[in-house]
């Protein structure tokens, strides 16, 4: 296993998906997020507890013994929404097997590739608009950005990219999922390369263009704490701590892990708030 591989997962507590406890669904359980992987089996695709950031992996996460019985309003990564009821939790059957698993009474057709999120309260995400990847103004910001990091000649390439004002100030956000051309997840795997880099931008978006505050992600030399042997994407722009303003959840899909983030985005930073974590 990746060495820096090691260090994450004890960052993350072998987590593999992450939880919050948020405001009060009743006077005596919390409000609890999950994510999950779309797994398949005979209680439907696995969920598990999100853990907060700086929170302490041996812990047991709050409200997480009271999930089973409980109806989950899910999210899935293309926005469809479902409900089900969690079923009782199962044993770890084997050490890299990632917490206790959870699983939905009734299945929902979630593709492997399809990650979700889930909450015992309905689910409120940001009002947001799809911004055709082919606008320039997208191409010129990331390449901007990643040469005041260092990146001489970025060879980008604008996956997906909405528009969302996240922190309720009246302006919008260009929220900008972005990778670098002609690379992917078997390149990073066989070897990091200069200028390698895959990551979500969030910065300011008007009619002049997109000025980038911040990423999550990887970029080459950069972030040299994380894997680059993987791949970053918009998962959703929930209110994830229910203050009124709108988090950005991250996945990351590598090759033998996964992973969701959640950041908050206030100032022009992203500061995370918990992460999911499951790997080999």
């Amino acid at each position: 296993m990746h060495s820096k591989l090691r260090m994450m997962t004890r960052a993350s507590g072998m987590a593999l998906a992450l939880m919050l406890a948020g405001a009060m669904a009743h006077a005596d359980q919390p409000r609890v997020w999950i994510a999950g992987w779309g797994e398949s089996g005979e209680g439907g695709p696995a969920a598990q507890p999100f853990m907060p950031e700086g929170a302490d992996a041996e812990a047991a996460p709050p409200g997480f013994t009271t999930l089973p019985g409980r109806k989950m309003h899910i999210l899935s990564r293309a926005g469809e929404r479902a409900t089900a009821t969690v079923a009782p939790i199962e044993p770890v059957e084997e050490p890299i097997s990632c917490g206790p698993r959870l699983g939905f009474t009734k299945p929902l057709k979630i593709a492997p590739d399809q990650l979700y999120l889930g909450s015992t309260e309905p689910i409120t995400i940001a009002a947001s608009k799809e911004i055709p990847s082919r606008d320039k103004r997208l191409a010129k910001g990331i390449a901007a950005y990643l040469q005041s990091k260092g990146v001489a000649k970025p060879k980008v390439k604008i996956v997906r990219a909405l528009s969302a004002d996240l922190d309720g100030d009246g302006k919008p956000e260009a929220i900008v999922e972005t990778i670098t051309a002609g690379r992917g997840v078997a390149q990073f795997y066989e070897g990091e390369e200069p200028g390698d880099f895959s990551f979500v931008a969030v910065g300011a978006w008007s009619d002049t263009g997109f000025t980038v505050s911040a990423h999550a992600g990887f970029i080459s030399g950069v972030d040299v704490d994380l894997i680059p042997a993987a791949t970053f994407g918009i998962q959703a722009l929930p209110d994830f701590t229910g203050n009124g303003h709108f988090d950005l959840a991250v996945w990351q899909a590598g090759y033998e892990w996964s992973s969701i983030d959640v950041y908050a985005w206030s100032g022009g930073t992203l500061k995370r708030l918990a992460e999911a974590y499951c790997g080999v």
